[in-house]
């Protein structure tokens, strides 16, 4: 009984400090945004927040060019904004990790309503739902940002 008290008094410590390390602020100045590789896909917060590819960054602009998917003949898909606008930018993961994120969350809800659909039949829908809520998820989730991104740069 000692050494479980123990074991989840370890794991609440770890678990705090991994959370605690996480929260920490990673900002940095605009030499960092400006060392970014061009085509990173980065969020920028000015008036409001924008996820593009990086195109370009001097001391006063980042220009950057929206996703295919966000590009239409009425708007542009090349947005530039000026440094003292730019509240934040972040780092993102590639859609792919995002979408990733969203098919296992997608397989997983869609396993279990499966699992407690039928009791004759449990396994079949809980791999089919399985399977049909995978695609679902990582299809709808590739334009959100769902895993952790890094804080680059804030006023």
């Amino acid at each position: 009984m000692a050494a479980m008290r123990y074991q989840r008094a370890v794991c609440f410590l770890l678990f705090f400090v991994m959370l605690a390390s996480s929260a920490q602020a990673q900002t940095g100045d605009w030499k960092t945004v400006e060392s970014l590789p061009l085509g990173s896909r980065i969020a920028v917060r000015a008036e409001f927040r924008v996820i593009c590819f990086l195109e370009s960054v001097t001391p006063d602009q980042l220009v950057c060019e929206l996703p295919d998917h966000d590009q239409t003949p009425f708007r542009r898909s090349e947005l530039a904004f000026e440094r003292r606008q730019i509240r934040e930018v972040r780092l993102l993961h590639s859609e792919a990790a995002d979408a990733l994120v969203g098919a296992a969350i997608g397989a997983s809800a869609g396993a279990a309503i499966g699992a407690s659909a039928d009791k004759n039949h449990r396994a079949g829908g809980a791999l089919l739902l399985g399977i049909i809520g995978g695609i679902i998820g990582g299809y709808t989730t590739k334009d959100f940002v769902l895993v952790r991104s890094q804080l680059i740069y804030r006023r």
